[in-house]
Parts: structure tokens; sequence; C-alpha cells
């Protein structure tokens, strides 16, 4: 008779303390993950901002609906937007596959691209106010680099939305139930801030909001282009290396 003990179940096995597994995930492919962010982050910010360049002067205004009047105007809201900068690489660092970091490339370059030729296409002015003679200096950086007329769709809303999407693709069942739970309600929750801030401070519509949900999802959808198992795989209709 065999004194092996019975494998446990996957569901029941001892899981790492969760931020020892946050931390080992930091640093899976590293490497990959810092030339993502030297390729990426160059390659938008010349895009958005020449376009910026392009459209200077032009653009259309969209009607205000109740959700607009409701958010009213306070530029204090502008910390909770501009923290969209940290949001964004959080749910990437805790991926630790491949696979997982092809899709990131593959959806924010969709979701961003897609945005770029509606600015382009179809360019919407903000409806932001006059300088408040109250501020504060964050505000006064922003309006003093962004432009106002990109505003449908909000890529604020779009890259946030499709960074919370794919963390319930890497925080996975190696987290504990509770643990990812709470890490994907706390990045949601962040979301959704980030989407009132938009309108509190006047860069957005509530419609720019629907745009950049839209234009998510289906950056969500062509990143993965098929099922992923539990350890981050994909099967024969989705990539499964990363060149690098």
């Amino acid at each position: 008779m065999s004194s092996d003990p019975t494998p446990m179940p996957a569901d029941l096995a001892p899981r790492e303390n969760v931020f020892t597994l946050m931390w080992r995930r930091f640093w899976t492919l590293w490497h990959i993950k810092l030339l993502l962010v030297l390729i990426i982050t160059p390659v938008f910010l010349a895009c958005y901002l020449g376009i910026q360049k392009l459209m200077i002067g032009k653009g259309r205004t969209l009607p205000e609906t109740w959700i607009d009047d409701l958010a009213g105007f306070d530029p204090w809201w502008v910390y909770i937007y501009v923290s969209q900068y940290l949001i964004v690489p959080l749910p990437p660092l805790l991926a630790h596959t491949r696979p997982q970091l092809r899709a990131l490339a593959v959806g924010l370059t969709t979701t961003s691209a897609l945005s770029f030729i509606v600015f382009l296409v179809f360019p919407v002015a903000a409806m932001r106010p006059p300088m408040p003679a109250e501020s504060n200096w964050v505000y006064n950086w922003l309006i003093s680099v962004d432009g106002v007329v990109n505003s449908f769709p909000s890529l604020h809303v779009g890259l946030s939305s499709f960074v919370a999407m794919y963390a319930h693709r890497v925080i996975d069942r190696e987290f504990s139930r509770p643990a990812r739970l709470t890490l994907l309600a706390i990045i949601w929750v962040w979301t959704l801030l980030i989407c009132w801030s938009t309108m509190a401070t006047k860069q957005h519509y509530f419609v720019d909001i629907l745009g950049g949900f839209v234009f998510a999802y289906i950056g969500h959808r062509v990143a993965w282009g098929g099922p992923v198992d539990r350890e981050g795989g994909t099967d024969k209709r989705s990539p499964r290396s990363l060149s690098v």
C-alpha cells in the first residue's frame, strides 16, 4: 500500500499570503513589463499630444444630461482624475504569464487606437468652464497640458475600465476568494470614482463615459480572443507567447 498522501484539490491547497503572492508576481517577467512601459508610453503620448496639435480650434459640443448637472464642477476632483495614472499599471503588475502580457499590449493598443481615430474624425470639445478663482496646482497643470477637443470617448474611462476588466483575468484562483473579491472591489470602486471625476472636473460628458466603457470592452474582447485557463494560458484561438 502506498504511503503517499492523497493530493489535495487545488482549491483547498494552502495559499501564499496575499502580499507575498503580489510581490512575487510583481517581479515575474519584470523585463517584459519594463519593455512594454518603454514602448507603449512614448508611442501613446506621441499620438495623444500629436492629435491635440492637429485639432486645435476644432470640435463640437454635446448636450449635457441631468447626470452632468448632478456632477457639478469641483476642481478638487482632479486628484481622483489624475489617479488614473496609478490604477492603470496596477493589475498589469500582477500578470505572471507571457500570454497575459501580450493581451495587455493588444488591449491597450486597441482601446487607445479606436479612441484616437474618433478624436480625429469626430472631435468633441470638453465643457470646461473658465479657470476658477480658487483652484489648485494640479488642476491648473491639467488644463495647461490637456486639450479640449478629445472629449469623446473618455480615454481616462476607457483605460481604467480596460485594466479593471483585465484584473479579472490576472487576479485569479491563486488568490484566496476573499482576497480576490477585495482586490477587484477596490479596483472597480476606484474606476467608478475616476468616471465621476471626469464629469466633476468638466473634462468629459456623461456620454463620453459610456463611450469609454464600450471601447474598453472592445479592447478586452480583442485582447483575449478566446477562453483563458486558470494558469493564464490560452486555447488555440488565443496568443500563446510574447516575443521579446
